[in-house]
């Protein structure tokens, strides 16, 4: 408002200022007789109302030119803007996707995002669009079953479709190649979700490393696995397997160098280093009212490499991690050998080992 009540101004003055310079020129010329009076009306006025209208139209004008130059520039630059806020919160928001969940700090991020960056640019209609999606995002946390993870797809889909129609760029995603692409990255994000739920739920900041995935061989044969080496027990890992096709089980492992532990082999089925007494069925829910086992089904054969299997745990069984996590965690503490729990059986026997 205040930029138009200023343009009026220039030209207001404008004309006021060429009005008085004719009126003065015409004074002049009959003061001092460059000009007969009676031939004004017929030589002059005629001409110099000639030249101020042409003069007003050139400015006029030349003033509207400037004008369109200016929006057109100020629209620009706020179109790079609003590009660059737009691309910095479809980031974010596809790095949401990348593990395929929300945490509370992620969720933060992007309505501080969105009050802060997108409210100034976008109007009612898409701004109450992406808030809705928002916040379903959000009533997704710390939900890792199929359902939340479609609708934090959705949400997310509809937040930069949303973006990317008011930029009008065109491109928008298509939900078929994203579901095949899912497909495709769900063994990885589903393997490092099952170490990241073990890591969280076995004593990994007292009593065993962080796990890693990595080969076990029993005897001649190699599977692939979950182990968790212990702090102050050289040799001695707590291992889980059966992400092969295999049964899914948990059990103790020391070294066939530990010979103070052959008692407790069963070197009869070439798996010498496992401690027999450890071993439980990781795949079986667990029959304890206190426990309250989540899935009371037997879990289904879960192997990286087979494609049924992935599809079946990516649209059924997408919290399997936290529910094999817990179990694992309650077995650790359930475990006796000799009415010793682990950590105190592996320290009787240890204490004394060269």
């Amino acid at each position: 408002m205040g930029n138009k009540n200023k343009k009026w101004l220039n030209y207001k003055i404008a004309i006021i200022a060429a009005i008085a310079a004719i009126i003065v020129y015409l004074t002049i010329s009959v003061v001092f007789g460059i000009l007969p009076l009676d031939a004004l009306s017929i030589n002059f006025i005629g001409a110099a109302l000639s030249s101020l209208i042409g003069a007003l139209i050139v400015l006029i004008l030349l003033r509207g030119q400037t004008d369109i130059e200016e929006k057109r520039g100020k629209d620009v630059r706020i179109l790079e803007k609003k590009t660059v806020v737009f691309q910095d919160y479809i980031k974010h928001v596809w790095k949401v996707w990348e593990e395929q969940k929300i945490t509370i700090g992620e969720f933060q991020v992007l309505t501080s995002k969105y009050y802060q960056d997108l409210m100034i640019y976008l109007n009612d209609e898409r701004l109450k669009t992406i808030g809705d999606n928002l916040s379903a995002m959000g009533r997704t946390i710390g939900k890792d079953n199929q359902e939340s993870v479609i609708e934090l797809r959705r949400s997310i889909i509809s937040i930069i479709n949303e973006l990317s129609d008011d930029l009008d760029l065109g491109g928008q995603i298509d939900t078929e190649i994203m579901e095949e692409h899912d497909k495709i990255v769900f063994p990885l994000l589903f393997k490092n979700a099952i170490l990241e739920a073990l890591n969280n739920a076995l004593p990994t900041k007292i009593i065993l490393e962080k796990g890693k995935y990595e080969t076990y061989m029993r005897g001649k044969y190699r599977f692939e696995g979950f182990c968790f080496e212990f702090k102050q027990y050289k040799g001695c890992k707590m291992v889980i397997l059966g992400f092969d096709g295999s049964n899914k089980e948990l059990f103790l492992h020391v070294n066939k160098e530990l010979h103070k532990f052959d008692i407790f082999r069963d070197k009869a089925k070439g798996d010498e280093e496992k401690i027999t007494a450890s071993f439980r069925d990781l795949g079986a829910p667990i029959n304890d009212k206190e426990f309250a086992e989540q899935d009371m089904e037997k879990a289904p054969i879960l192997s990286f490499s087979d494609e049924n299997s992935m599809e079946l745990y990516r649209t059924e069984k997408r919290n399997f991690p936290n529910i094999l996590a817990k179990r694992a965690a309650y077995y650790f503490d359930e475990i006796k050998i000799e009415g010793d729990n682990i950590t105190e059986f592996l320290n009787r026997y240890l204490e004394t080992t060269d």
